[in-house]
């Protein structure tokens, strides 16, 4: 798997960085001058500019080593976007992306920590634990920060493929994360909210992030952050701007 790498820092990024997204409109002018418009779907682009400031070796050679690989602009690879959650439907358990062990249920309507009322309820009627997981297409070996909002009785557990933390549960929203590197290998894992039997939780904005501590908090639909990009560009330039330090200005664009 052909993936944007993270850094020694285990983020992918640094900041600041930009990203535009570009959407076209289509107008149809018909022969009475009225006109329809519509969105182009398929002409819609998002474009990255990621500033890499002070790389060392080792961090300068693994973006080479990517554009090397992918030929420059020729061929897409994964870009874990910086700036949005990597799961879809962050708000809507209903979606098929989500999976649900038998006994374990989800309705919606509940509080949230901003004053809405976009949380859910989940409650595990079985007589063990089960979780509400979702699967990420993104490589083993990076570090990720899963959080999400909760507040409720006895506790809770988030796992990151086949790391568990538990959580002690309060009235008071409380946003729980757990970080590191996934220990498994691969090009997917798995991230749940797991229960205890008979528990229940009000959970709001589970978020997945590339990077070792969670960020604030981005609403996702079904255009999550596992992207698929390509270098803008044939030539990759680099910068020595001290010892054992480079300077890099890399530009992406996606393709789907």
């Amino acid at each position: 798997m052909l993936v944007f790498p993270q850094l020694s820092t285990g983020a992918n990024a640094q900041y600041p960085l930009v990203r535009v997204d570009a959407n076209r409109t289509v107008i149809n002018t018909l022969q009475d001058g009225t006109t329809v418009k519509f969105e182009d779907v398929s002409a819609s682009r998002a474009r990255w500019e990621l500033r890499l400031d002070s790389l060392d070796e080792a961090e300068r050679q693994a973006v080479e080593q990517l554009f090397l690989a992918t030929e420059g602009e020729l061929t897409a690879f994964t870009l874990l976007d910086p700036v949005t959650n990597l799961l879809l439907w962050s708000e809507d358990f209903t979606k098929s992306v989500w999976i649900f062990d038998p006994l374990i249920d989800a309705t919606p309507g509940a509080a949230d920590p901003f004053g809405g009322t976009a949380g859910w309820q989940i409650t595990n009627a079985g007589g063990a634990s089960q979780k509400v997981a979702q699967i990420i297409a993104g490589p083993a070996g990076f570090e990720y920060c899963f959080s999400v909002y909760v507040r409720g009785t006895g506790s809770v557990k988030l796992m990151r493929s086949t790391d568990t933390t538990t959580f002690a549960l309060t009235s008071m929203w409380q946003r729980i994360f757990t970080a590191g590197s996934v220990s498994t290998t691969g090009d997917t894992f798995q991230v749940a909210i797991a229960l205890d039997a008979g528990g229940q939780a009000e959970v709001f904005g589970p978020q997945l992030e590339a990077q070792p501590a969670a960020g604030p908090y981005r609403r996702s639909r079904g255009d999550g952050g596992v992207v698929k990009v390509r270098f803008e560009s044939d030539r990759l330039s680099s910068t020595a701007v001290g010892l054992d330090r480079h300077s890099s200005v890399i530009r992406l664009i996606s393709v789907e």
